[in-house]
């Protein structure tokens, strides 16, 4: 798809669910709207255009490839409307001072495709929110190794000139391939359209609309155009001089994800729930369950895990600690929860704070012991004030104490700091889990989205002209000619040569010699746009030239070719 100069009208992206025939509630998307623009790629005879696309992506969750889908870029080219009188014939309205149309036929391109291996690149760093500018290649005669013109490729100062202008540009050839490879991660899909709507508005208001089928819009790069009926003087005025906006309305399939992702050290989380937990119980004077309230779902660690249905990414980090939700649902939290606070019956923790008041005592800890033996007599008797009194003294222990008596297992209560019979234990950081540990639950349910995006209008673009040298150098180099000594002569060394670029077309190669371009010298990148500045596109120079013969490198030439200038934005 080609453009010319893109403006694109600013309008506020609206999004919102459509609720499937027969669902019983209302599921929100939550993939992220991402857009390609101004990059620029060379197509099949080397002359760049801008690459542009619009589409929405899941969250990213360690071990799947996150999907995401490409909408169709649509675009209007003023310069094709046409406007008919009351009998059906088009007329220019700028050669009639109150001539009004009976209507306006508006033209509509879009672009389906799916990206090629060089746009790909564009998509993945619009994925990581980051921008490209355009793509390059390098001319390469092997892995690391530039290309350099054949007769001149064993001469020092010319491959160290060379290698040097490869070393400036290998940095955004190594970005390109880093995100051509990010691609690779990826699940991309064509949207799958079920209705579409464009709207052609002047001055914010709407003055035509139309409704197509999502299949006709699925298949092709054309669609019927868009017809601005009766319109207003002023209306089509506005519209001949492009002054105008168009919108288009998708209603395609998209997906809700759900994502709880941990890697965590055990050790580091449950040293700071015991920490947070302990302050919290000394410095409080509350009684009841406010304080009983002891559970996984009051830790900083649920507080990260809280925040579903908020469409947003939530990352806890603790030292070594990386715990991420999104948009996770409540049985999903649980099955987190029941790997990191394992489960005990109410017996199983009687148990469990006997026993360990036996081995407190056989140490000589009286303290923990006495308050492990009252916290089971406590949690037996479901005495709830005995069981505040005893977590607040427990509290008041030693962190190692404190530690070892809430991993035998506490009531836990719920969010909404309910009391209730859920009696948890906390892994043992000293025995049962020495290493990192990580988590994954990934859950995705397909759901349809409706969003609101502007058509790009056409509008001439301000080429200048380029003719694909990215780099250059001066050096002084002996000509010889034909019985006589050679003779130093001042060059402009061709340092890089955008492949399939204007010299390239017309034989000219990295590292070969060049006398002038219609008579004026470069010597850098700020030389070449200097130079450039004074010519447009498609215009033709003289480029002089030294010719070095393969056969025999000491009978040099002066040659010349000429050059048919490319463009660049």
């Amino acid at each position: 798809m080609k453009f010319s100069s893109v403006k694109v009208i600013a309008v506020g992206l609206a999004t919102f669910a459509v609720m499937p025939a027969g669902a019983q509630e209302r599921i929100q998307p939550n993939s992220q709207y991402f857009t390609v623009s101004e990059f620029y790629v060379p197509d099949s005879s080397g002359e760049l255009e801008e690459y542009r696309a619009a589409g929405f992506a899941q969250p990213a969750a360690t071990g799947v490839s996150p999907r995401f889908w490409l909408l169709p870029v649509m675009s209007i080219d003023p310069k094709a409307l046409k406007f008919y009188d009351e009998r059906g014939i088009p007329f220019t309205p700028s050669q009639y001072s109150d001539k009004v149309a009976t209507s306006i036929s508006v033209p509509i391109a879009y672009d389906a495709s799916m990206p090629n291996a060089r746009e790909r690149a564009a998509i993945a760093a619009a994925l990581q929110g980051e921008t490209l500018e355009r793509w390059a290649t390098h001319w390469m005669a092997g892995p690391n190794v530039p290309f350099v013109h054949p007769p001149l490729a064993g001469n020092p100062a010319v491959g160290n000139f060379v290698f040097q202008a490869y070393q400036q540009m290998k940095p955004l050839y190594d970005k390109l391939e880093q995100f051509s490879k990010a691609y690779e991660g990826y699940q991309p899909h064509a949207a799958t359209l079920n209705e579409v709507r464009v709207q052609l508005l002047v001055d914010g208001e709407v003055i035509a609309s139309r409704d197509y089928s999502g299949s006709l819009v699925n298949f092709g790069n054309s669609m019927p155009s868009l017809t601005v009926t009766a319109p207003s003087l002023y209306q089509q005025n506005k519209i001949a001089a492009g002054d105008f906006e168009v919108n288009v309305s998708y209603r395609f399939l998209d997906a809700k994800t759900s994502i709880v992702e941990g890697r965590y050290n055990i050790r580091q989380v449950l040293k700071q729930f015991v920490e947070e937990t302990q302050r919290a119980k000394t410095k409080s004077s509350s009684s009841g369950w406010q304080i009983l309230g002891f559970g996984s779902r009051r830790s900083r660690l649920k507080t990260s895990l809280e925040q579903n249905f908020t469409s947003n990414t939530e990352i806890e980090q603790m030292e070594g600690t990386r715990v991420v939700t999104y948009d996770a649902s409540e049985d999903m939290l649980a099955r987190f929860e029941a790997a990191f606070f394992p489960t005990l019956s109410k017996q199983q923790l009687i148990e469990r704070h006997m026993n360990a008041a036996e081995r407190a005592q056989a140490s000589g800890n009286d303290d923990l012991a006495k308050v492990h033996r009252d916290y089971a007599a406590a949690v037996a008797n479901d005495d709830e004030m005995a069981e505040v009194d005893i977590d607040k003294a427990a509290a008041a222990l030693s962190a190692q104490d404190y530690a070892g008596f809430i991993a035998h297992g506490m009531r836990f209560s719920n969010s909404s700091h309910q009391r209730t019979d859920n009696f948890r234990r906390v892994i043992n950081t000293s025995a049962e889990i020495e290493q990192r540990r990580e988590w994954l639950d990934y859950r995705t349910q397909t759901v349809q989205r409706e969003t609101t995006v502007p058509v790009a209008i056409e509008a001439e673009r301000k080429w200048r002209a380029a003719m694909g040298l990215c780099n250059a150098a001066n050096m002084t180099v002996p000509f010889f000619r034909p019985y006589m000594p050679p003779q130093p002569q001042q060059v402009t060394t061709l340092t890089c040569v955008d492949p399939n670029g204007p010299l390239q077309k017309a034989g000219f190669q990295p590292g070969m010699w060049v006398i002038d371009f219609d008579g004026k010298q470069v010597a850098n990148s700020s030389d070449i746009d200097n130079l450039l500045a004074n010519y447009e596109p498609g215009d033709h120079i003289n480029v002089r030239y030294i010719d070095v013969p393969n056969s025999n490198p000491m009978q040099t030439a002066v040659a010349s070719q000429w050059v048919t200038l490319g463009k660049r934005p």
